[in-house]
This record gives structure tokens, sequence and C-alpha cells, in this order.
């Protein structure tokens, strides 16, 4: 029996142990194939590529194999692997064959291009994390630098992955990225840093919150943020700070109509590559225009009602 130390759950003693017989499950996968790689170089010629999900479910079943021979109480075991040996592992990224047979060099040369577009998007994705950390980004900086790129989607989807991965990557050459101190997280939030115009449809108020929920119905000026196939689909909260903006919230959601409003805009980012938007209100353009315009509207509206 030997006592091991977890960072999480302090000294512990093992009472048993167990290993993982990976058989006709890994994949082999030509060096020149590989797209990336995590800390260590490939070895010549061919690499054994085992699939995640595959890993996952042999170390449940090994899990289950250790707790249904040992005899202590299952709230006072714990089933893990040394961190040693977690770090030891390398993880990879690599292209697959199609179901179309076709020659190695072909595939080896997308490969390569393919590697190439991903280290110029990793080098153009670099400073923005950069000024992330020093806490310099706004939403309209990075907005506008992601929109820019041929695939905004995957470029949000990899600014995330790198702005919280821990673990340096290679591509088996020389390190793309150096990694960060952070914890890994799921989604990346930066604070808007101008004022934007707005034309909304006010969905709904919450009074517990003091917010609305508003659907983008126009933009009267052009917005670093929005583009336009984001009119008349994105939906975003917005913060209500003072009474003026509740008030006309509320009556505009009662009456399905719009309100032009000026915001601060934050956002959210995920590893998906999707982004969420909420807002602060700052004011109206002209308070006392949209006032009228409400009020003549629900006196119309009323006056329907007889």
């Amino acid at each position: 029996m030997r006592t091991e130390i977890c960072p999480t759950h302090g000294d512990f003693c093992t009472s048993f142990e167990t290993q993982i017989h990976i058989t006709n499950s890994d994949v082999e996968v030509l060096e020149q194939n590989c797209l990336g790689q995590g800390k260590l170089a490939l070895k010549d010629g061919a690499t054994r590529l085992l699939p995640i999900a595959h890993l996952i479910r042999l170390l449940k079943d090994a899990e289950s194999k250790l707790q249904g021979v040992h005899a202590h109480p299952r709230d006072l075991t714990l089933v893990g692997v040394r961190t040693e040996d977690a770090q030891g592992l390398t993880l990879f990224v690599a292209r697959k064959a199609t179901r179309q047979r076709r020659l190695d060099e072909d595939l080896a040369e997308e490969t390569h291009a393919e590697r190439e577009c991903a280290k110029g998007l990793v080098c153009r994705i670099s400073p923005l994390i950069d000024r992330l950390h020093e806490r310099q980004l706004s939403t309209e900086q990075l907005c506008t630098a992601l929109s820019a790129e041929a695939d905004p989607a995957r470029a949000r989807a990899a600014f995330v992955s790198l702005a919280s991965s821990s673990d340096p990557i290679t591509d088996g050459a020389k390190i793309i990225h150096e990694g960060t101190n952070d914890q890994p997280k799921r989604s990346v939030q930066v604070q808007g840093a101008e004022i934007h115009r707005v034309v909304g449809r006010v969905v709904s108020v919450d009074q517990g919150t003091r917010s609305c929920r508003v659907r983008l119905a126009s933009l009267p000026e052009p917005s670093s943020i929005f583009t336009e196939k984001d009119i008349g689909v994105r939906v975003f909260d917005v913060a209500l700070v003072e009474d003026v903006g509740w008030l006309l919230a509320s009556l505009a959601a009662s009456l399905s109509e719009s309100l032009e409003m000026k915001l601060t805009i934050n956002a959210k980012f995920d590893i998906r590559g999707g982004v969420n938007f909420s807002a602060t209100l700052v004011g109206f353009p002209d308070a006392k225009k949209a006032s009228k315009r409400l009020e003549a509207a629900l006196a119309e509206s009323m006056a329907s009602l007889f």
C-alpha cells in the first residue's frame, strides 16, 4: 500500500490499481497528415492515434472495475490518475482520410496548407490575447478584428481556445502558442468602450432584474459590433439603470414598439464560436419624441378597444 498526494483532495492511500489495455481502437496517422500536436515532437513515420472519446470510455471502464473490487465506503474513495502521468499525455489533432480514396501526396499538400492557415490565424489572434490579459481589449476592437477573418465563427472559437488554454501548442517544429497560467474556460467576456445607437424592438421586460429584452431592428449608424445579418435576428438583454428607461421600455413592450437607444455593449464569446451580447442603457437620442410617439400609439390602441 502506498500513500499518494492529490492536489485537490490531499493525502490518501492506494489499495488497488489497474492499467488501460488498448486493443484495436487506435488509428494510424502518417506524420505528413498531422495538423498539430501537444508538447512532444512526432516520431518518424506513423503514429497510432487513440480517439479521445474512446480513451474516456476506457477510463470509465477502469474506474468501474476498481470501484467493484474495493471494500471501502464510496464516499471515502477516489479513483484518479497520477498528475505526472496525466501531464505525460500528448494530444494530437490530425486530418482523417475521406471515404473516397485519395493520394497521400494530395492529402499531405492540403494538410500543410491548412496547418499554415491555422498558424496564420494564431499569429493574428495572439496580439488580441495579450491585450485581453492586459485588460485593454474592448468589445469593439475584438468584434472588428474577428469579423475581418474569412471564417469569423472559427476565429471566435480559436480566440476563446487560445485565451483560456493553459497548455502550449506546437505544430511539431515550434511552439505556436505559449499557453497561460489561467484555468481553462469555456467562454471569454469583454467590456464595451463606446456608446452605440441602435433601434430595437422591446420583446419583454423583467422587473426583477430591471432589464428588458430587445430584438435588433435597425442600425441608425455604422456599427463595429453588429452586421446587417444581425438585424431582425440578434436578441440581447439591456440593463435599465434609470426610471425613464424603465418606463419607456415597459410601454414599448406592451405596444410591441421599437425604441432608439444609446447603449454600451458587452460580449461573451464561447468555445464553439458563438457570441452573446448584453448592454446597459446610457440614454435615448430623443426621449421626449419617443415618449410622445408611444403615448400616441397607446391612445390609438385604447381607442380601438371601444
